[in-house]
This record gives structure tokens, C-alpha cells and sequence, in this order.
């Protein structure tokens, strides 16, 4: 029997949620599922459906309480006979839930990080995790430290919480060297490239970075830094005003949204993570996978991901110290770089596969709808 399964998502732009949310779209078994979606239109997000011939149905879910939105979703699930929600994220997963609860529909909620829940007020989220509580049949997060920080905001259904890793296409995220990103920047050969990727937004403490760089400029001044992501966020002016302050114009380069992710981290000779809070870091793992070694700070997801000094090197957040130290460790030891490139690859391969993410969410699926069929027997 073929599964008629929602996929919703109120963000538009790329980002680690939203990667998952179109590898589920896209990569769930296409003899058991029949796919409907609802997502705000004109976007990345669109734009990459729109690629594996999936039309979404465009929403506007912004709003204190959008009743337009919840009434899309309503409709959209009784139009289409849905069986199960996939939703993501806390605002759309609020959304979800109260329309599972009036459709009698089963809902998978997925968090993906801490950022959504420590926006509001302490009153308000527990409101909106009690309508997640009682509207989802399962709770997805990507990492144990994210259920930690979610409890801490709201008493959760234990029977309910499910934790399945994210995963990658290791047909895409493999080694595959270049020196593209030199040849734009006009690097010389000796310049050791230091990158990382992720939205310009407060949580990626790129102001850590920054002031390594700095650290690093007189002593060390062939450490070149790149950052992919995109930057239409307020604190993007303050990095820039931070970067000249720094006189680091020279030394690191904020490249904007990149859709050739696996081809970026190819020119890397160095991936740094130094976030203050990650759910879980797609980024990452898929520098592991490309062969390049990874320095990450213990912002939660990574602790779940890296085991330190075997296959990556972590670092404690806000320390421009331990940034700058960790990367003189790897100037001055290719051996190290080595080792840990062998173990990550290696290890990633075993945990953090697409087909092991999908299996995971295909059997979730499968055992809350074989519930709701006794349920209503």
C-alpha cells in the first residue's frame, strides 16, 4: 500500500534542516510513499524540489499565529488522504501537531537545533511543546544534547522521543581535491585554507574566528579563512566592521551563499566549526567525508559526532585561544592531519550514511502508522 506522506517546513533558505528535510522528499522509497509538500515558495528550498520534479504547495507561515497556514495544512492533509506528517523545526512542527490532533493524523516532529526554543519567552514554549506533546506521535531529534536543551525548556514525553542521526550522500561528499577557491581568491600555493560553512547568524560565533585570525596574523600569516554562507542577517555588518577593525581583509573572505557545498569543502585545507550552539552540524561531517580534517568546538552536536584526538579535534566555544593553538598543532604536524582523515572517513561511513538516516525514518514511519491502524481498528 502506498503511503501518502506531508512534508512541511516554514524556512525557505538553505540550511542544515533544510537539507534533511529535501533528502526525506526526495530519497524516501518511491514505491512506498506518495509525496505532498508544504513549504514557503520562492526559495532555495523550492528551488531544489522544483530540481527532482517536486512541487511544493507554497504557504506563508510567518505571524504570531497564522490561522491561514494551519488551514492550508488542514486542507491540504484531508484533499490528499495524508497517513503521516513529516514536519521540521519548532514553528512548523507546532503547526503540524495542531493539525494532526484536528485530522487525526499521526505527525513526526524533527528538531534540528536549540536556536528555535531559545528565541521565545519561557511561557511561550511551553506552550507551543505542549501542543507538540500531545499533536506528534513521535519526537526526532538529531542528537542527545538537543533532547538535553529541549527538556530543559519543557517536560517531554519520554515514550515519544526518537533520535536518529543526520546522514549524507557519500556519492557526493568524497574526496575530490581542487584549487577553485584559490584561483577565485588569488591564494598563494603556500596559503593553508581554512573554511567553514554555515548561514552568517549569532549562533556560528564567527566572531571567534575572526579574532583567532587575528591571533594568528603576525606570526602565521599565510592562515587564509574562508566562510560560505549566506549573509542577510544584521550581525554580517558587525563581522565586517570587526574584520576591519582587525585589519584581517587579507586573511579572511566571507564568500556568500554557495550551492556547491561538496565542491567548497574540496578546496579546503582545513574545516573549523566555531559555533556556540549546533543541533547536530551536517558540515561537519560532510568535511569528514570529504578527507579534511576537522576542528570543531563542544557546541553539542559535534561532542555526538567527533571523538577527540582519534578522527577530529574539539575545542571549547567562544576561544579564539584554542583555535589558533589547534591550528599551529596542525601546521606543524601533517602526521596528525593524516591519522584523523583516516578515522573520519572511516567513521562516517558507519554512522552517517543517507541510506542509514532514511532506513531510520522509513521504520519510524512504518511502526507509528501500524499503531494508528490498531488504533482505530
Amino acid at each position: 500500500m502506498t503511503i501518502n506522506i506531508l512534508h512541511s517546513i516554514d524556512t525557505k533558505e538553505s540550511g542544515g534542516a533544510e537539507k534533511v528535510f529535501l533528502q526525506l522528499a526526495c530519497h524516501l522509497d518511491s514505491n512506498r510513499f506518495n509525496h505532498f509538500i508544504i513549504a514557503p515558495g520562492g526559495g532555495w528550498v523550492e528551488n531544489q524540489l522544483r530540481k527532482h520534479h517536486l512541487s511544493p504547495i507554497p504557504v506563508n507561515p510567518h505571524g504570531s499565529f497564522n490561522f491561514g497556514y494551519l488551514k492550508q495544512i488542514i486542507h491540504t492533509i484531508r484533499q490528499n488522504k495524508i497517513d503521516i506528517i513529516q514536519s521540521h523545526l519548532f514553528g512548523s512542527n507546532v503547526y503540524c501537531s495542531i493539525a494532526g490532533i484536528l485530522t487525526r493524523t499521526p505527525v513526526i516532529s524533527t528538531f534540528h537545533g536549540a536556536v528555535d526554543f531559545d528565541r521565545s519567552s519561557e511561557r511561550l514554549v511551553k506552550a507551543k511543546f505542549f501542543c507538540i506533546n500531545h499533536g506528534s506521535a513521535k519526537l526526532v531529534f538529531v542528537s542527545d544534547d538537543l533532547i538535553k536543551q529541549a527538556e530543559k525548556r519543557s517536560p517531554l514525553k519520554q515514550a515519544k522521543i526518537h533520535k536518529i542521526f543526520n546522514g549524507i550522500d557519500l556519492e557526493i561528499y568524497k574526496p575530490q581535491k581542487n584549487i577553485y577557491i584559490r584561483q577565485e581568491l588569488g591564494l598563494d600555493e603556500e596559503d593553508i585554507l581554512v573554511g567553514t560553512v554555515g548561514n552568517v547568524r549569532s549562533p556560528k560565533g564567527y566572531q571567534f574566528l575572526l579574532q583567532a585570525a587575528a591571533q594568528l596574523k603576525n606570526t602565521t600569516p599565510n592562515f587564509k579563512f574562508v566562510i560560505a554562507g549566506d549573509t542577510n542577517d544584521n550581525i554580517y555588518s558587525e563581522l565586517l566592521s570587526l574584520r576591519a577593525q582587525l585589519n584581517l581583509e587579507k586573511q579572511v573572505f566571507f564568500l556568500g551563499f554557495r550551492d556547491d557545498v561538496s565542491r567548497f569543502l574540496n578546496g579546503l585545507d582545513i574545516f573549523l566549526l566555531s559555533s556556540i550552539s549546533e543541533g547536530f552540524s551536517l558540515a561537519t561531517i560532510e568535511s569528514m567525508a570529504c578527507g579534511i580534517p576537522v576542528i570543531a568546538t563542544r557546541s553539542g552536536g559535534p561532542e555526538e559526532i567527533i571523538t577527540h584526538g582519534i578522527d577530529g579535534i574539539l575545542i571549547d566555544i567562544n576561544s579564539p585561544e584554542q583555535i589558533a593553538d589547534t591550528l599551529l598543532q596542525f601546521k606543524n604536524d601533517p602526521s596528525l592531519q593524516k591519522r584523523l582523515i583516516d578515522k573520519a572517513m572511516q567513521m562516517v561511513r558507519s554512522r552517517f550514511s543517507l541510506e542509514s538516516m532514511i532506513m531510520s525514518y522509513e521504520s519510524l514511519y512504518q511502526s507509528v502508522l501500524d499503531v494508528q491502524s490498531q488504533k482505530y481498528l
